[in-house]
């Protein structure tokens, strides 16, 4: 979860650094207001797409290799994980991220709660046209949703028609959508600054298209005049509009500037780019796997011993060095057309199966559920985290291709994707040794003959 929240803070930071750098001089003020409030809902998917773009194919079994310190307390292997230093600290920030944004959370339902009940007091008026909510507080000025606020000694000033204007504004374009949704990811990311500067520039938009419409049918001198008349006395809270004296000085720049070219509307096309470069950046390794089992595993110093217990128990093996953890993903969908390369085979009737689950009892369906397990026991036998990866924590998903010979050989072994720090390497080995099992694997067949098929192995290597 943590990840995904860094994730998408790191979108949204490049998200606004390009607003600020590009976009928030124009008086382009519906494209800002669409850009701001869109970049939040792209920074929030961006994460969850993964490697959309750049997804390799796999053949249906996922590795995940992680590491902890445990300890074994009978002669079942039944474990009881120690809780490791970084642990502890993970739990405690976790501990502190809930209790910030649960007290957000309150606050937000509170500012509700504090809204429902200067309704509750108000009463309406009709003004000109338009029901005017009257409030007993002094100086205040404000609209929620359709709901134009105010206090009674205001509704006197001769000079609050063109106020009334532009409250009128917030309300016909449904402004206060764009608060409560930005409230709503404050309460999330309460630890990024950045949509707090988010919600400010979505605020400043707002009053700058409310402020353009206005001038529209009044005096801009008289109008500015009156702003500031206004903002020194009015009391605000965060969930709705009113006169903010903070953010009069850019407003009368805005409506003061010349009006932005069109030529200065091909910036928004810039948009399309980094967004690529920013999914590109954000993008995961776990996009291909879908979490459906644990295995637990041991390893000794000087390798990986597994007992043999059920996997479908799901039972836990340890010793006072390290644990790994394995994922193995359902069987995959029924295979697309055939798709051949030279004579290789990427999908045929009967894919390649790790040895040793050819009873022939066995349906086919099992025994590839039964070869895949045998190969994620195989792999873990023999893997080590290399010592380099350990010391700079050096994750993430390494991909191998290789080919299935007619003979159950491998060959054409290579790597698809490397984390680097060996991790690539180690993977490569492990592949090779397939070569000096005893049993080789079973080849694919297509029409009842054996074929070579390609096949492709992601590891995913985890530091916990």
């Amino acid at each position: 979860m943590m990840i995904y929240l860094l994730q998408v803070s790191l979108c949204w930071i490049l998200f606004y650094i390009f607003y600020r750098a590009f976009l928030c001089r124009e008086t382009f003020f519906k494209y800002n207001r669409c850009y701001l409030t869109l970049s939040l809902a792209v920074g929030l998917v961006i994460p969850l797409l993964g490697d959309l773009l750049f997804q390799v194919p796999y053949s249906g079994v996922f590795y995940e290799a992680s590491y902890q310190i445990v300890s074994t307390l009978d002669s079942q292997m039944v474990t009881e994980p120690i809780m490791p230093r970084d642990m502890v600290w993970g739990n405690l920030l976790m501990w502190l991220y809930g209790s910030v944004a649960l007290a957000l959370f309150a606050r937000f339902c509170y500012g509700f709660i504090k809204l429902y009940r200067i309704y509750h007091r108000a009463y309406p008026k009709d003004y000109k046209g338009r029901k005017i909510y009257i409030i007993p507080d002094r100086s205040m000025i404000f609209s929620f949703f359709n709901g134009i606020f105010m206090s009674r000694d205001k509704l006197l000033d001769n000079s609050i028609d063109a106020i009334i204007a532009h409250e009128e504004v917030h309300c016909r374009q449904w402004h206060s959508l764009d608060i409560i949704w930005a409230d709503l990811l404050q309460i999330f990311f309460w630890f990024n600054p950045i949509i707090y500067l988010y919600k400010k520039s979505i605020q400043q938009v707002h009053e700058y298209l409310a402020d353009a419409e206005v001038i529209q049918n009044k005096d801009k001198d008289t109008y500015v005049q009156l702003l500031v008349n206004y903002s020194l006395d009015q009391k605000q809270f965060s969930m709705v509009h009113g006169l903010n004296h903070s953010q009069i000085k850019n407003r009368l720049i805005m409506m003061y500037r010349k009006k932005s070219s069109k030529k200065s509307l091909l910036k928004y096309l810039w948009v399309i780019p980094m967004a690529l470069v920013v999914f590109w950046a954000c993008s995961n390794d776990d996009s291909n796997s879908i979490i459906k089992e644990k295995v637990k595993t041991r390893q000794e110093e000087n390798g990986t011993v597994i007992k043999e217990v059920p996997v479908e128990e799901q039972t836990e093996f340890a010793d006072q060095t390290m644990e790994e953890e394995t994922i193995v993903e359902d069987a995959p969908s029924p295979p697309p057309p055939q798709r051949v390369l030279g004579n290789i085979y990427k999908i045929v009737d009967q894919m390649p199966r790790f040895p040793g689950c050819e009873d022939e009892s066995k349906s086919v369906k099992e025994k590839k559920l039964c070869a895949d397990k045998k190969m994620l026991r195989y792999i873990y036998e023999n893997i080590h985290y290399p010592a380099k990866a350990r010391k700079n924590g050096t994750q993430g998903q390494v991909v191998i291709s290789f080919v299935v010979e007619k003979d159950g050989s491998v060959s054409d072994i290579k790597i698809l994707r490397d984390k680097g720090d060996g991790l690539g390497e180690e993977s490569l080995r492990i592949v090779k040794s397939f070569n000096q099992m005893p049993n080789r694997w079973i080849p694919g067949k297509h029409n009842g003959e054996a074929v070579r098929v390609r096949y492709n192995l992601p590891i995913r290597f985890k530091l916990n």
